[in-house]
């Protein structure tokens, strides 16, 4: 901290703690320099460096320290007195240099040229550090003399200090230093020593730094010859000469290709960064693609993964698709990763580059990773998005190839409910699946369904088969009542039709609906079920050692396991065996459901009316079914006007036996398919001519004819011409 009233505030090299509690004075200090023994001018040079850099003014003390401390051979004062030449003030007040310090060049040059390496090394760190031209001049040549010492921490620090030399006065001071630096490259072992030295050669003198470079490339090994930090101080280099003068390209790109070559992860990384940086060239492209392939495929960090991911989608964005197609496999990969946002990213990309070709691929790597991923909810929504989206470029394949696994997994699975410590929204976020965003997966599939039915007419049949398979162990009330409408819509076969309403049958349980009380149950199970059943024992002998050590006889009592087995309860079994459909029934105010299956029943004992005596069995049945639902006892639920008329007309369409009115019942949902079908149809012509209309060059709203007069807005007259005049 300077003094108050310095006129300027004085540089701090390091900083060290002032511990002196009485400071000695420069009288005490020389004193001791000349007349004190070895550990006290150990400790009072240390003292004097403290107090200097405390802003301390010791202008006397330079030469008693010159004649009595330099020319000390104990290595504990030689590395104090580094630190003192590092501290001290190097300047008189015009701004020379002090004739002090001058007189230090001797002592300095034999330091730079002694037999011990950590005194040259750090020696060379401090004339790093005076950059005053009077004092390098007589230094250099004894610093350009260890670049080729035998001991790579020599070589490193002179290297170091040249190459700060250099930034401070330029290559005039150098002299012959560039054919040494490219003797000492061709035998440099150490990686750090050798990228400086190259860097320092290529600033020095470019023609050698190249010709060592085209030399290295030449052999048989060049990449370990250069190493993998030279390799990333050359992509460096070349891609700021190559971006300051585009003609340099065609001299350079050659050593990218050849790098690209690289085990090196960081190498193959800035090889592909640099390509895509400098060239548009497809060979080029391909190039940085299949650097970043390689990344993929053996890095596991998912930031790594994700940058790479990043850069797909540029060169999506620059219609490079071309280029990545042929790499579609490698980038499926990404869709197995643990991190849901490495997969939202590989599936977008995935989505981005399916085509006609490659359609069949993508399709059985879902297929294959539906099972995997069914425990998280997050995964399975990300699928089914996923199918969503593909099926509106490729309905055929891809609707042909997952919509039966997607119910098969999916469509029993159950919305998780959100914990209450996650749903603060300030929380970090992770890219771990959060199950405070989860969505109903089974839903998604039954709307998919839907779809895929408008789109794909001839999975129909599968498609209806296994939500009759499947709809039984659905518990969610939305999820319920979309396969109902499904099944009831495309159960089109007298055989599924039985199916269906089989299976509808069996879940509505038995007539009337009504909640399951205790009294449901007769009065002698009651009895059986509250009796205490008595345990069946058996005796058994046993002999023991008493504490006084006598013997004695004891008897057991045991349980038989065989007999005390709980008697079954028939009210809990009968609540067990209620179905999913009756208990939504019974517990859900949804009027909506209960039309939604007077309206399947009816559809599908519709077409039964070919086979007469099955037809009339199963409106029977489903007649009584109607009723039941409309009658049905629940405390908050009170059906809606529009679902009765629905319900009601459903059982006038039974009872009166009238042709017309049934075809019309049954044609409802083939006109809202059609209309589906048309809507649907619209939007995929849409989406498949939204690319084309991209890559086209937007025409000019505003069309203009050569002799009409341009108006400029900034140019015309605040007040009429008139007025100014």
């Amino acid at each position: 901290m300077a003094k108050p009233g310095a006129d300027k505030e004085q540089p701090c090299p390091f900083i060290i703690a002032n511990d002196i509690e009485s400071a000695p004075t420069s009288q005490e200090l020389q004193i001791t320099f000349s007349k004190g023994k070895l550990e006290e001018k150990v400790t009072a040079l240390q003292q004097l460096i403290k107090l200097i850099i405390s802003d301390e003014s010791f202008p006397r003390m330079m030469m008693p320290v010159l004649q009595h401390l330099v020319p000390s051979d104990d290595h504990e004062i030689k590395k104090l007195m580094l630190l003192y030449w590092e501290a001290v003030d190097k300047l008189k007040s015009d701004g020379s240099v002090k004739d002090e310090l001058m007189l230090s060049c001797n002592n300095l040059r034999k330091d730079l040229l002694h037999a011990n390496e950590f005194i040259r090394g750090k020696t060379m760190r401090l004339v790093a550090k005076l950059m005053y031209r009077p004092i390098l001049e007589p230094l250099l040549q004894a610093v350009i003399e260890n670049v080729t010492h035998r001991h790579c921490y020599v070589r490193r620090n002179a290297v170091a200090c040249l190459m700060s030399v250099f930034l401070a006065f330029g290559g005039e001071m150098l002299g012959d230093l560039p054919a040494k630096l490219e003797v000492m490259l061709q035998n440099e072992t150490d990686l750090s020593t050798k990228r400086n030295a190259f860097l320092l050669l290529f600033h020095c003198a470019q023609d050698r730094a190249l010709d060592y470079l085209s030399n290295a490339l030449k052999n048989e090994d060049p990449l370990a010859e250069i190493g993998d930090l030279l390799q990333l101080l050359i992509i460096e280099l070349v891609r700021k000469a190559c971006l300051a003068d585009s003609s340099e390209k065609a001299k350079y790109m050659g050593i990218i290709y050849t790098f690209a070559q690289s085990k090196s992860s960081a190498v193959l990384l800035e090889c592909a960064n640099t390509l895509i940086a400098l060239s548009k060239a497809p060979s080029a492209i391909r190039v940085a693609i299949q650097c970043h392939m390689k990344l993929l495929n053996a890095q596991h960090e998912n930031n790594v993964i994700l940058t790479i991911l990043n850069k797909f989608e540029e060169l999506i964005r620059e219609k490079r698709k071309q280029d990545l197609e042929e790499h579609l496999l490698d980038i499926l990969g990404t869709l197995s990763s643990p991190s849901l946002e490495i997969r939202k990213k590989g599936l977008d990309i995935v989505l981005a580059l399916a085509n006609e070709r490659n359609v069949e691929h993508v399709v059985e790597y879902i297929r294959k990773n539906l099972r995997k991923d069914k425990s998280s909810q997050a995964f399975a929504s990300l699928w089914v998005a996923a199918t969503t989206r593909f099926a509106e470029m490729f309905p055929q394949p891809v609707l042909k190839g997952l919509m039966v696994p997607l119910i098969e997994e999916y469509i029993t699975l159950e919305t998780v409910a959100a914990p209450k410590d996650q749903e603060d929204k300030s929380a970090p976020t992770s890219s771990e699946p959060d199950a405070s965003v989860q969505e109903n997966v089974a839903y998604e599939v039954a709307q998919l369904a839907k779809k895929s039915l408008t789109l794909v007419p001839e999975l129909e049949g599968a498609i209806a088969e296994k939500l009759i398979a499947y709809m039984p162990d659905v518990k969610e009330c939305a999820v319920v009542t979309s396969l109902i409408w499904i099944i009831g819509e495309h159960s089109k076969g007298k055989e599924v039709a039985v199916k269906a309403l089989e299976m509808l049958k069996e879940n509505i349980g038995a007539l009337p609906i009504v909640p399951l009380v205790k009294g449901n149950v007769s009065k002698e199970e009651q009895k059986k079920e509250e009796q205490p059943t008595a345990a069946k024992t058996k005796k058994r002998t046993k002999t023991v050692i008493l504490p006084d050590g006598t013997y004695a006889t004891q008897v057991i009592e045991e349980a038989d396991s065989k007999k005390t087995e709980e008697p079954k309860k028939p009210a809990v079994e009968a609540a067990a065996a209620v179905s999913n459909l009756r208990n939504l029934l019974l517990t859900k105010d949804d009027s909506f459901l209960a039309a939604v299956l007077g309206v399947a029943l009816t559809k599908l004992a519709l077409r039964l009316r070919d086979d007469t005596k099955l037809y009339n069995e199963w409106v029977v049945h489903v007649l009584l079914a109607i009723c039941a639902i409309i009658k049905i006892p629940c405390k908050n639920f009170e059906m809606d006007a529009d679902s009765r008329a629905r319900l009601i007309s459903a059982i006038k369409v039974l009872s009166e036996h009238k042709a017309e009115e049934q075809d019309l019942f049954l044609s409802c949902g083939e006109a809202l398919a059609s209309e589906a079908a048309k809507k649907l149809s619209a939007e995929r012509t849409a989406l498949i001519q939204k690319p084309a209309a991209e890559g086209r060059d937007e025409e000019p709203k505003f069309k203009a004819g050569a002799e009409e007069i341009i108006s400029f807005r900034q140019l015309k007259y605040k007040v009429s011409p008139q007025k100014i005049l």
